[in-house]
């Protein structure tokens, strides 16, 4: 199967699993460790908690999009459990720009939030994606790199959410998707003693997510 990029294959293998046809898993949970999954997850995981928020998830939701706040900010930030905490804390901050963007992070957790109940997991990831300007920040990475692969970090996202279709309940995505990523069924006989400078000798090839304005090969 060809895609144009290793990543946009996660939400295929987890369908091919889901079925219980054996795959080859190259990435691993290394999917779920890459810069814009990682901040989509700890921004999704804020959104559904019906709990105290998690300090890790609000920091990297805080870096990413980024909004220019110190590392000091952002701990203080990670000290919050509810987004009260997190509109208290801006109030005590003296620097009025710093103050702003805590506040403004806070309003878009709440909007989030608002927006997540009862929502799939698809549709949150979706929310996540288009509406905090996450896909905006990943662009912004992508634009700073050349080559085949210019376009990954937004490829990420696209993956991430199509992986969201195949697991609706958003409370359980995170834990889903982890072992989804990590459970690799080894493929055996002819196909796999295949050597890698005979991968264009399958009998059968199929070009994932040919959609419009995605090239996945040259």
């Amino acid at each position: 199967m060809l895609t144009r990029v290793n990543t946009l294959l996660a939400p295929v293998q987890a369908a091919l699993r889901l079925e219980g046809i054996p795959v080859q898993n190259r990435d691993g949970t290394r999917f779920l460790e890459r810069t814009g999954v990682a901040a989509a997850l700890a921004w999704m995981q804020l959104a559904v908690s019906q709990e105290q928020l998690a300090g890790g998830d609000i920091m990297r939701a805080a870096r990413r999009p980024t909004r220019g706040l110190s590392p000091r900010v952002i701990e203080w930030m990670g000290e919050q459990n509810d987004v009260s905490g997190l509109e208290r804390l801006a109030g005590r901050i003296s620097d009025e720009k710093t103050a702003a963007k805590v506040l403004a992070f806070a309003q878009d957790l709440a909007r989030i939030r608002a927006r997540s109940a009862d929502a799939s997991s698809a549709a949150i990831l979706e929310s996540i994606r288009t509406e905090s300007g996450l896909d905006q920040s990943m662009r912004a990475l992508d634009a700073a790199h050349h080559g085949r692969n210019s376009a990954a970090h937004s490829d990420d996202l696209r993956a991430l959410v199509a992986l969201g279709h195949l697991h609706p309940d958003a409370r359980t995505f995170h834990t889903w998707s982890a072992k989804s990523s990590d459970q690799t069924t080894q493929i055996t006989g002819d196909a796999c003693d295949r050597p890698p400078s005979q991968r264009l000798e399958w009998p059968h090839v199929i070009i994932y997510d040919a959609s419009s304005g995605i090239f996945p090969i040259d």
